[in-house]
């Protein structure tokens, strides 16, 4: 089946996905930034986030782990789906946050 690429990415329509994970893999996310990235909000020796909140960059060859989660859109629902932290800014400045 080919990607609905327009309907995800119209260009006059904000879509919404919802991504769902427990707490405790939320946790288990966090956990292992920490253990990649060091301690958030930490000296500009251990991790993101810096003195003074400036951002640190980080060179790490691993990868966040995944964690199964559940992805909700336009009424479909999608389980066990694998969702990690991604990109540059996401990498750089996650903090333990309640959403």
């Amino acid at each position: 089946m080919d990607a609905n690429i327009s309907e995800v990415f119209e260009d006059n329509t904000v879509k919404r996905l919802d991504f769902v994970i427990t707490e405790a893999r939320w946790q288990t996310m966090l956990d292992d930034m920490e253990n990649l990235y060091g301690t958030f909000g930490g000296s500009s020796e251990g991790g993101p986030g810096g003195q003074g909140g400036g951002v640190v960059s980080v060179d790490i060859d691993e990868d966040p782990i995944f964690v199964p989660g559940e992805v909700f859109y336009e009424g479909k629902e999608w389980y066990r789906v694998g969702l990690r932290f991604k990109g540059n800014s996401s990498l750089k400045v996650v903090g333990k946050q309640v959403f």
